[in-house]
């Protein structure tokens, strides 16, 4: 079980870390970024203005209809400028092994620098998270054995490992709903897009078709406030997938397993039972049934036959 100063001192070294490869990646990433958008605008600019001028000819109202094209349909491919949020995401998305593929290094120095930070961050982000996770399952350990004793008026609690698994489970599952039901006010996406979207980074597997990115709102404090959501969302959930793995592993741990001659009468036994089963199964007699074996009377029989006989 871990003390209070090491999870204060392994969060800290995180957050200090995270602030650390924020900055670096800004300052490599940054005129890059902005390279990238000054070309696209450019071509964008000059496509749009072609196709705008054969259907309109007032200047102000085709800037306007080129503005919302670019705001509604093109979030996706149209470049951004890459600011210290920029940079924030990318190493979120790398030390915790999610990454969406939205937000990558363009630069060489971009990308070195990434394997370097990687390798370093990923251990760290782990150690916290698993000191997380144990403290959580400690705590709904307790928890269960409380409820026994006082509630429940049981002395010796049974099955206490096989039980927190159950009740780690089911938090993880209200948790998940939870933060998707906020995640459909904030995005914009349907209950179960969101669902999705929350397990798939829970489980840091990370597929990137749908990638939460707080752009409901243009209010400076709202988008602190949606970021922050993210944030506290995306520790949660990691913290109980690896709460889920200490209790598996408790209960695992736990379990007594088979010996070499439990195997062994496991496997006579079964060998037993199909050999016994083998012999009792029905002959199958290719006999005639009994009136066609019954002979024939003689006034049945030709002439011939009964001559000969």
């Amino acid at each position: 079980m871990y003390d209070a100063k090491t999870i204060i001192f392994r969060v800290f070294t995180v957050l200090v870390y995270i602030a650390f490869g924020s900055a670096i990646f800004h300052l490599l990433e940054k005129d890059e970024a902005a390279r990238e958008v000054a070309k696209f605008g450019k071509y964008y600019n000059k496509t749009m203005t072609s196709i705008l001028r054969r259907f309109i000819l007032n200047e102000t109202d085709m800037k306007i209809i080129m503005t919302e094209i670019r705001g509604t349909f093109l979030q996706e491919v149209f470049p951004k400028e890459w600011d210290i949020t920029g940079g924030l995401n990318i190493t979120i998305q790398a030390i915790t092994t999610i990454g969406y593929g939205n937000t990558a290094p363009r630069t060489v120095a971009g990308r070195m620098f990434l394997i370097i930070y990687a390798t370093i961050g990923i251990p760290l982000m782990a150690m916290m998270l698993m000191t997380f996770g144990e403290k959580l399952k400690h705590m709904i350990r307790s928890s269960i054995i409380s409820f026994e004793r006082k509630i429940l008026k049981r002395s010796r609690p049974q099955d206490i490992q096989r039980k927190s698994v159950i009740a780690v489970f089911v938090i993880t599952a209200v948790l998940l709903c939870f933060i998707s039901a906020i995640g459909t006010i904030i995005e914009n996406w349907d209950f179960s897009v969101t669902l999705y979207v929350w397990f798939v980074t829970m489980t840091t597997i990370g597929f990137g078709d749908y990638v939460p990115q707080c752009r409901g709102t243009s209010n400076p404090i709202l988008v602190a406030l949606e970021y922050t959501y993210v944030l506290i969302a995306l520790l949660l959930s990691l913290t109980s997938m690896a709460c889920i793995i200490h209790a598996l592993s408790d209960w695992l741990n736990s379990t007594k397993l088979p010996s070499k001659d439990d195997v062994k009468q496991s496997l006579s036994y079964i060998a037993n039972s199909l050999s016994t089963h083998k012999e009792e199964q029905p002959s199958i007699n290719m006999a005639l049934p009994r009136p066609f074996m019954t002979p024939l009377p003689p006034q049945a029989l030709p002439h011939s036959y009964v001559g000969t006989t």
